[in-house]
């Protein structure tokens, strides 16, 4: 079994209903071609860069599945039949399937404590001065100019 992820943009001439039928469809083509679906990516509506059959935009959706080796031309042939399919693209994954990443993001803002963030920001208001000003020492002192400017002898 080799890891492959699948690629496809959808015509939104679809209804939701009809959208989560056809993306069903697919993974049950993956799985009957002997594979197995590891994770979906639904990346939603998109802007297209170019009109493909008269449309501007299309609903991205990737598949990250692990196929047999004669697996993706039977689910590129079922994807060129199917009307609904705008385009699609099979490519042999070197890597895993990107791990979830909307939940390990959700808990860190949670874990976040409100506390530490106001310390930071009173810390910038009450001093008054920038960030800036204190990572970069000032070069203009008359300390400075005078070592530059002396002969070394």
């Amino acid at each position: 079994m080799r890891d492959y992820e699948i690629a496809s943009i959808l015509s939104l001439d679809l209804d939701e209903s009809g959208l989560a039928a056809l993306t069903e469809r697919i993974a049950s083509w993956i799985a009957a071609a002997g594979g197995e679906v590891a994770s979906v990516d639904n990346w939603g509506r998109r802007k297209l860069a170019y009109p493909i059959k008269k449309q501007q935009e299309g609903h991205y959706v990737f598949w990250y599945a692990s196929l047999p080796p004669a697996a993706p031309a039977e689910i590129e042939r079922q994807m060129r039949l199917n009307e609904d399919v705008l385009r699609f693209m099979v490519v042999r994954a070197e890597l895993p399937p990107p791990p979830e990443e909307e939940e390990t993001q959700e808990e860190q803002v949670e874990g976040e404590s409100a506390e530490e963030s106001d310390v930071t920001g009173e810390a910038d208001a009450d001093s008054g001065t920038d960030a800036e000003e204190l990572a970069s020492p000032e070069l203009d002192t008359p300390e400075t100019n005078a070592d530059e400017s002396a002969p070394v002898a």
